[in-house]
């Protein structure tokens, strides 16, 4: 369901050009959410929809590092507490935001930012955040990943207005990195990605993320907690690629800190 939430056409030509595009743009084989996801926010920049990201508290938005290359972040915007992108909840500027020291743009490693608002989110039914997750997921856990990205490949496909979500797994890294390799093959990609220590992979038959819905929420059933950001997908085929929550705790705890105070 999810593709991954890049619009920004310079970086979809980079990463096409290697194994993982960055933001594409809708939950591939998702449905549409009847609730809205409260931890769930989206980013459009002059708008447009560039990203997702999720909520971390009342002045914090986490999302992918590959959303915020090469962008201005005075034109990029967040909503919350809406299930279209592009109307509706509480809609904020950003003043400024922190991209992790060693992301890789060729290989999405490190693939987390954090955003500072302008100003508060008002928390209610619709607009909450959601926990870390403090150990990476066991293979077979169950998560929904979320967003307003494509549900199939098409590079010049039409954003979805609504909110979609899917129910994926967590799949095992050497499955995922032999997956990976015959999925470059058969596509004539000149290199093979296997994830890094600080990525993960989930799918199921079928669904995951695409463009659009990069740096958006991966959290499981019970109880609901962040294991993953939406990170990368081969053209929007599964297992998708998200960046470990787990392994990146610290540091968004330490970059949090150093903002609050």
């Amino acid at each position: 369901m999810i593709l991954q939430g890049f619009v920004l056409i310079m970086l979809v030509v980079t990463l096409s050009s290697q194994r993982f595009q960055g933001p594409e743009k809708r939950i591939a084989d998702g449905y549409p959410v009847a609730n809205h996801i409260p931890w769930q926010v989206s980013l459009s920049q002059n708008g447009s929809l560039l990203c997702g990201g999720v909520i971390y508290s009342e002045r914090i938005v986490l999302t992918a590092a590959h959303c915020l290359y090469r962008v201005k972040i005075k034109d990029v915007s967040v909503r919350a507490g809406s299930l279209s992108w592009n109307s509706g909840g509480q809609l904020v500027k950003i003043k400024s935001s922190v991209s992790h020291e060693k992301f890789n743009v060729t290989n999405l490693t490190n693939d987390i930012a954090v955003l500072f608002l302008s100003s508060s989110l008002k928390f209610d039914n619709f607009t909450r955040n959601v926990k870390l997750a403090k150990r990476t997921p066991e293979v077979g856990t169950p998560a929904t990943v979320s967003g307003w990205g494509l549900t199939y490949y098409n590079p010049n496909g039409i954003t979805p207005d609504k909110l979609h979500a899917v129910t994926v797994f967590v799949k095992d890294r050497k499955r995922c990195d032999k997956a990976y390799s015959k999925l470059t093959e058969l596509l004539a990609e000149d290199n093979i990605f296997f994830l890094e220590k600080d990525q993960i992979c989930a799918s199921a038959f079928g669904a995951g993320s695409c463009l659009g819905d990069s740096g958006g929420p991966l959290v499981t059933t019970s109880p609901k907690r962040l294991i993953g950001i939406v990170s990368g997908s081969l053209r929007c085929l599964t297992p998708s690629v998200y960046s470990d929550v787990a392994v990146h705790k610290k540091w968004i705890e330490n970059t949090v800190s150093c903002f609050c105070h």
